[in-house]
């Protein structure tokens, strides 16, 4: 009976322990959206002369995993289409992360309205963010999203990722069409070494683009990327 006993406490105390760890692993990378308040506290005129920040900021992500607190900030410089509607000509991403209280950017990424594309806006596609752990080391695996409009709106535009990983920067850029032969996309040769799971990730956001009318990928383009092909289009 005594032996029952200490076989049943050291089982749940083995049980309590696992949970534990799994919540710990859960719950290792959190992430919010700022507040205005708070993005104009953190990212100062100071701060954003300091980080090279050159346009207003639309939006600020942090998140805190395994190496601290980091901050993905979005910003876009505001125009005006044709027609009189709000637009953005430039944007800009920066990463950076927050060590012993100082900023370190990681990397920035920028663009602008291709004018020979007859485009009239880029900016963020917010919705498509992703700020989580997918391949299970506890650190983000960040995935910002960012397109444009042409002519005929989603259907001659552009959409770049970007996917921060390990500190490097890894891009897919794609170019929307309504004729076949104006359907192109680029992936960097190092998307094809990231983690399976953050592979998918980035594939499930790109399936999702064209479920909902946003994206026209080259026909087969899931068996180009599995494929492990760094250029496609419906040639």
């Amino acid at each position: 009976m005594t032996y029952f006993k200490l076989f049943s406490k050291t089982l749940l105390s083995f049980c309590l322990l696992l949970a534990f760890y799994s919540t710990s692993v859960a719950q290792s990378v959190t992430h919010k959206q700022l507040s205005k308040e708070e993005v104009n506290k953190i990212f100062t005129t100071q701060q954003k002369e300091n980080l090279g920040i050159d346009y207003p900021i639309y939006r600020v992500y942090t998140y805190w995993d395994m190496e601290g607190q980091s901050y993905l900030v979005l910003a876009e410089n505001p125009s005006k289409t044709i027609d009189g509607k709000d637009a953005s000509s430039e944007i800009q991403e920066t990463h950076v992360r927050r060590e012993n209280g100082k900023f370190i950017k990681i990397s920035e990424t920028n663009d602008h309205l291709q004018e020979e594309k007859f485009e009239s806006s880029v900016w963020f596609w917010t919705k498509y963010i992703a700020l989580d752990d997918y391949d299970g080391d506890q650190i983000a695996d960040p995935i910002v999203a960012y397109g444009s409009a042409g002519i005929n709106g989603f259907d001659d535009g552009r959409i770049n990722f970007i996917i921060h990983y390990k500190g490097k920067k890894i891009m897919i850029e794609h170019q929307n069409g309504i004729l076949d032969d104006e359907r192109n996309t680029k992936v960097d040769e190092a998307f094809y070494i990231l983690p399976n799971k953050i592979q998918n990730k980035v594939k499930e956001i790109m399936s999702n683009m064209e479920d909902k009318g946003q994206a026209i990928f080259p026909t087969g383009w899931i068996e180009a990327m599995g494929n492990k092909k760094t250029y496609f289009d419906e040639n």
